[in-house]
């Protein structure tokens, strides 16, 4: 295999290069390494290549689950209170931490915690009423929608250190912007479909509830390659009623519909349906729509559905989708997902 094809290679196809078990996977590496180290060998890539083998011989690994350390011996994150009266503080080990709305968000075993910080008081009250008051229409319909929505496990004030809001993770889930980046930036279209298939219909929930979510990112989803299912579990505490001006909403909401931010504007069910175009676009790894034409990947009928804007309500835009999924793909038939938690936390 020469340079080209090394340096072609994405970690997720890691195990095409390294195949078998660990001791066969540090095997064969030793081997391309012993060629391709700088010491050894001239070529003008053989520093590149270097690196990349040992990017993709970690990827292998990691796909078998092996080469990371236990979850239990993970970093932790100490909460910690401060200021009058507020003595003590709360410990979270965490497997990742990435950037959310505000503060960080840190994926542990069976959790989430959402960091707040002080001075978004409101939000965070927001974030915990909302959690707590999710309604439906019967018990068919609540027996339905729960699985995708939030389950609060904990809500630690911290004073002046902010909130901490611990949230469920299924341990079959994934946040949004890892399972992206484990496909280094860029999901195959078939995936992306499914996934926004699941955001449309929270956005159906919503629109029956009179509710605009405003937050609908990678840092806020978790996604279920096993089911092809989806959670929106952060990002509550700018969820508004239709007809009103929010109080708060993220900085990337605004810069995607800076008419948000004129004075008066209030809040509907078209927010969601732009940010979840958005979000696929982001998938796909054409941020904003650009590059979409020339991803090859990307049915004719989904690239026209994501670029142009929401149909008139999400229940007609869901219709839509549906359309374009006929024209995009045929019948429905399930797609394999083959990518573990265990292969992206190390568990």
């Amino acid at each position: 295999m020469n340079a080209q094809d090394i340096l072609a290679l994405k970690t997720i196809d890691a195990s095409t290069l390294f195949p078998g078990d660990e001791a066969a996977v540090k095997r064969a590496y030793r081997k391309l390494a012993k060629d391709w180290h700088p010491d050894h060998n001239a070529a003008a890539q053989s520093r590149d290549v270097f690196s990349h083998l040992t990017a993709l011989k970690d990827a292998a690994l990691s796909r078998i689950g092996a080469g990371k350390p236990k979850a239990e011996l993970l970093m932790a994150k100490a909460f910690m209170k401060s200021g009058p009266g507020l003595t003590g503080g709360y410990n979270f080990k965490y497997l990742a931490k990435r950037k959310a709305d505000l503060g960080d968000v840190f994926i542990g075993k069976s959790s989430l915690a959402y960091e707040i910080p002080d001075g978004f008081d409101d939000i965070a009250g927001a974030e915990r009423s909302r959690l707590q008051n999710f309604k439906f229409g019967d018990a068919a319909m609540e027996k339905e929608i729960k699985r995708f929505l939030p389950k609060q496990k904990e809500f630690w004030d911290l004073g002046h250190n902010g909130i901490v809001s611990v949230i469920e993770r299924p341990v079959e889930y994934i946040l949004l912007i890892d399972l992206l980046n484990h496909y280094d930036g860029k999901l195959p279209a078939v995936h992306v479909a499914w996934i926004v298939s699941s955001l449309m219909n929270m956005a159906c929930y919503l629109k029956w509830a009179g509710l605009c979510h405003g937050a609908i990112s990678t840092a806020n989803v978790l996604v279920s390659p096993q089911w092809h299912s989806i959670m929106l579990v952060g990002g509550w505490g700018f969820a508004t009623e239709f007809g009103k001006r929010p109080a708060a909403l993220p900085e990337r909401t605004t810069s995607l519909l800076p008419k948000l931010v004129v004075a008066g504007t209030t809040v509907d069910d078209k927010v969601d349906l732009q940010l979840i175009r958005a979000t696929a676009q982001e998938l796909l790894g054409c941020p904003g729509g650009g590059g979409l034409h020339k991803n090859a990947d990307v049915p004719a009928a989904m690239r026209e559905w994501l670029l142009l804007p929401p149909d008139d309500g999400a229940f007609k835009d869901y219709a839509g989708w549906s359309t374009c999924l006929d024209k995009s793909y045929g019948k429905r038939k399930f797609v394999e997902m083959n990518v573990t938690p265990a292969e992206i936390y190390g568990f």
